[in-house]
């Protein structure tokens, strides 16, 4: 089963359905920064599940508590959830850390700050069960750029408990692979390729 997972968008939509034009797939994944600026999520000739990311429509996203189609063929997956798509099952812990929101429940963020993790989020995102593919906006630690480990504990535990055949992120918008406890860890920058 060939897999395509697409990286952050930040609403280009037209190189979106440039990708998905030109390519065929039997899974399309997008790992979060979906939106852009305008209050809009496009209808799709064919499916794609996607994560939050920072730039969202959070108006629209925080609408669903469950996997839902949001527009034709495009189906967002809330943090903790899971889709079986094919038998081959799909866990999201989608946004970015902020200490300062982490410990405060979701009900509590405004404006931006609607793009944070919280502890709840990861909570239930430990319960997800015998998953296949763990997508996620934020990277795992260690993940180093310019000599910096910009990635999370919270992503690398949730790693080890899971323990997914495949990860994908997002939010550094590079292209680079790693093996973490046995899970292929891929950032994704423009799009990756796998079969399972």
């Amino acid at each position: 089963m060939k897999i395509i997972v697409i990286g952050d968008l930040h609403g280009d939509y037209e190189r979106l359905q440039d990708i998905m034009n030109g390519t065929n797939a039997d899974i399309y994944l997008q790992v979060g920064d979906f939106a852009g600026d305008e209050d809009y999520y496009p209808d799709l000739e064919k499916p794609l599940y996607f994560i939050r990311g920072n730039h969202e429509c959070f108006d629209i996203l925080d609408r669903y508590q469950k996997p839902a189609e949001i527009q034709r063929n495009l189906i967002y997956i809330p943090n903790g959830e899971v889709v079986e798509v094919d038998g081959i099952r799909i866990g999201a812990l989608g946004g970015n850390y902020s200490p300062v929101s982490f410990l405060k429940k979701r009900s509590e963020l405004s404006g931006k700050r609607r793009a944070h993790i919280t502890a709840e989020d990861y909570k239930k995102a430990l319960r997800m069960e015998n998953l296949d593919i763990l997508l996620t906006h934020e990277a795992p630690s260690p993940f180093h750029l310019r000599g910096k480990d910009v990635g999370l504990t919270i992503i690398t535990s949730l790693l080890f408990a899971l323990k997914p055949r495949f990860h994908f992120f997002g939010h550094h918008h590079i292209d680079k692979e790693m093996e973490i406890f046995e899970t292929k860890s891929y950032c994704v920058g423009t799009l990756k390729e796998v079969m399972i």
